[in-house]
C-alpha cells in the first residue's frame, strides 16, 4: 500500500505510535479510535497496540480514550560514563 492509493483498510490489528500523541501533531484520541474502529470494525476482537516512549500515551491520558490491548512503553536511560 502507498500514500495516495485507493485501498481496502479493513486490518486484523492497528499499531498506534506514540508520536501521535505529541501535541505538537495536532491528532487527538478520539479521531484516532475513530478511524481504529473504522479499520478494525468488522472484527469481534479489535486489537489496538500501543507503542510509545517515556510514557507518552499516558501523559497525554490517551490510556483514558482508547482501549490499547497492550500499550509497550519505553524509556531511555542516560548514563554518563567516567573514563
Amino acid at each position: 500500500m502507498r500514500l495516495g492509493e485507493l485501498t481496502d483498510a479493513h486490518a486484523d490489528l492497528i499499531v498506534l505510535l506514540g508520536g501521535l500523541a505529541m501535541p505538537k501533531t495536532g491528532m487527538h484520541p478520539e479521531k484516532a479510535n475513530e478511524i481504529a474502529r473504522k479499520v478494525l470494525k468488522n472484527l469481534r476482537k479489535k486489537r489496538i497496540i500501543g507503542l510509545c516512549f517515556q510514557s507518552m500515551f499516558m501523559q497525554q491520558k490517551w490510556d483514558k480514550m482508547i482501549n490499547f490491548d497492550p500499550v509497550i512503553n519505553a524509556d531511555l536511560a542516560v548514563e554518563v560514563l567516567e573514563i
